[in-house]
C-alpha cells in the first residue's frame, strides 16, 4: 500500500513530495518553487522542439511498450483514500474560473473512475492573488501480481497477431 502527499504553495515558495510504503517514508523531496519559475521562464522553444524530436527518434518502440505497461498498471490501481485541496489564482478572474472549472471536472472524473467520493468543492479560485496551492493526500493499493499481469498483457498485445495476417507496408488491401 502506497501513500502520497504532495504540497505546493507558490505564495510562500514552499513545496514537498512524500511517498510512503506501508506508512514508512520511502521518498521525500522538497521543491524550490523559485528555481522552477526560473526554469519555466527561461526555456527556449527551438531547443525544446529539437530535444523532443531527438527523443522521439530514439527508443520509439521501447517507449511505446513502456507507456502501454504503465497505462495497464494504472488501470489496475485501487484508491483507498484520496483528498485534494487546491487554491488557484492567476490574477485574471476569467482565467481563474475556467481553470478551476476544468480542474473540478477532471478531479470528479478521476474520482468516478476509481470509485471513491472526492469533494471537488475543495478546489477554489483566488481572484486577488497569483497563487498555486495544492495539497494532495492519497493511499493507493497495487499488488505485484497486477504489475505482472499488466506487463504480460502488453507483451501479448504487442507480439500476438490474434489470427490476423501480418501487415506489410507495400501490400495493397
Amino acid at each position: 500500500m502506497f501513500g502520497t502527499e504532495i504540497f505546493i504553495d507558490t505564495e510562500n515558495s514552499q513545496g514537498r513530495i512524500a511517498v510512503r510504503f506501508l506508512f514508512i517514508p520511502v521518498y521525500k523531496k522538497t521543491i524550490n518553487i523559485e528555481s522552477i519559475k526560473k526554469i519555466l521562464n527561461s526555456t527556449d522553444d527551438k531547443e525544446s522542439d529539437r530535444t523532443r524530436d531527438e527523443r522521439s527518434r530514439h527508443g520509439g518502440k521501447i517507449r511505446a511498450f513502456l507507456s502501454e505497461c504503465v497505462i495497464r498498471t494504472v488501470k489496475r490501481l485501487r484508491v483507498r483514500n484520496a483528498d485534494l485541496e487546491a487554491k488557484i489564482g492567476t490574477g485574471d478572474a476569467a482565467a481563474d474560473a475556467v481553470t478551476v472549472g476544468m480542474l473540478r471536472i477532471m478531479y470528479s472524473q478521476v474520482c468516478a473512475y476509481y470509485g471513491f467520493n472526492g469533494d471537488p468543492d475543495k478546489i477554489k479560485p483566488d481572484f486577488d492573488a497569483e497563487i498555486l496551492y495544492l495539497d494532495f493526500y492519497g493511499i493507493f493499493s497495487l499488488c505485484f501480481a497486477d504489475i505482472i499481469f499488466a506487463v504480460l498483457g502488453a507483451l501479448t498485445v504487442k507480439t500476438a497477431r490474434f489470427g490476423r495476417r501480418r501487415d506489410y507496408a507495400n501490400v495493397a488491401e
